[in-house]
């Protein structure tokens, strides 16, 4: 509308003036846009301020809870200084007694190294008198073995005097009487030769089988020869050397007595290995029974498991119905396997038996028919 008007007015500067108020009108719409501008960004400034303001609120509300917080950590601190001071109270206390105990370790320590020293010591000594109590001990166990071995020897010596006894008293009268006798040690004992002697004298045994020359055999002899009746004498040694010696010692002891020399040999039976026997020993006595057969040899001390297995050979066939069989040396192992497996022959040949033991030095067995069982309780 100015512009028109000017124009009618003043039409001349008119133009410049329009021109000026197109840049008047210019500057004032920049002004207008940069308000516009402004405002805007006074606006968003507003906001911003606005919400710094809530931010701060916010703040110094969280300030005041800091504040109250802080007064009651403050109380708390107090108390924590309070008891930091009775604890440094403490730790200079502790430390006085720290060190009262450092010196008493000190003085633990001197004595336990004190004691240390004699530990070895007594340690040593333990060790070296725990080799004495070994020696000792050893000494002793020995000392034992051999008490008991010595105890038992006695015992069979004494049961041997006893024996002897028996049997000196026995014989008075009889004809073994007069017959020198050297009893025991490698040759029978006298419980042996005391049921020998009851054997010969109670039954009159007239077909009799000896293994071994020896004491016995001065028994049978003087039996035969004094007897009324004909007996028959076999005996079997593989010692001609022994023989020899034995006639010349005891002159006319062995007349009438067959005498078979058999060499030894070793065999092997059932699970047994290296078994001595008389060689031929079977067919020596084929065909041949006897009521009486005394058994001390062949040697068997040495064996490992069994000896003198040689009259099993002939068991049941060599066996009178009325039979003694007489073993020696029944205190042995090896004897001891012989006479079971004497015991299961008769067994399983449905031969009727009873046994009887004689014990002194040297045991003897008798394993007999059962009408001669009292010969088991003589």
């Amino acid at each position: 509308m100015i512009k028109n008007t000017l124009k009618k007015v003043l039409p001349l500067p008119a133009e410049n003036i329009n021109k000026r108020f197109e840049e008047i009108s210019t500057e004032i719409e920049y002004v207008r846009n940069i308000s516009s501008d402004i405002k805007s960004k006074n606006d968003e400034q507003l906001q911003k301020i606005k919400t710094i303001f809530n931010d701060l609120k916010k703040v110094t509300a969280q300030v005041a809870d800091i504040k109250q917080l802080g007064e009651s950590e403050k109380g708390r601190l107090g108390s924590i200084s309070s008891q930091i001071e009775n604890y440094a109270t403490l730790l200079k206390e502790i430390t006085l007694v720290s060190s009262a105990c450092n010196k008493t370790i000190d003085t633990v320590s001197g004595q336990l190294n004190y004691i240390h020293e004699r530990e070895k010591i007594s340690s040593q000594r333990i060790d070296s008198i725990h080799k004495e109590l070994e020696i000792v001990s050893q000494s002793a166990s020995s000392l034992k073995k051999e008490l008991i071995m010595r105890s038992q020897i006695n015992q069979r010596t004494q049961k041997e005097i006893l024996w002897s006894k028996i049997f000196t008293d026995t014989i008075k009268g009889t004809f073994l009487e007069r017959q020198s006798l050297s009893l025991g040690r490698w040759a029978i004992g006298y419980p042996c030769a005391y049921i020998l002697f009851r054997c010969l004298q109670v039954i009159n045994p007239t077909n009799i089988l000896e293994l071994g020359l020896g004491e016995s055999t001065k028994i049978i002899s003087a039996f035969c020869q004094n007897s009324n009746i004909k007996i028959s004498h076999c005996l079997i040694e593989n010692n001609p050397t022994w023989i020899d010696f034995f006639k010349k010692s005891n002159p006319n002891v062995l007349d009438g007595c067959e005498i078979f020399v058999q060499d030894y040999e070793f065999i092997k039976y059932r699970d047994y290995s290296d078994v001595r026997v008389f060689k031929d020993f079977s067919k020596r006595l084929k065909g041949r029974k006897f009521s009486l057969i005394s058994v001390d040899a062949p040697l068997g001390g040495d064996m490992k498991n069994i000896s003198r297995i040689d009259i099993l050979e002939i068991i049941p066939e060599g066996l009178e119905k009325s039979f003694v069989i007489l073993i020696d040396d029944y205190n042995r192992p090896q004897e001891k396997c012989m006479v079971k497996e004497l015991k299961d022959k008769l067994t399983n040949s449905n031969v009727q038996f009873t046994t009887g033991l004689y014990s002194g030095e040297k045991d003897c067995i008798v394993v007999c028919s059962p009408d001669l069982s009292f010969l088991c309780s003589l």
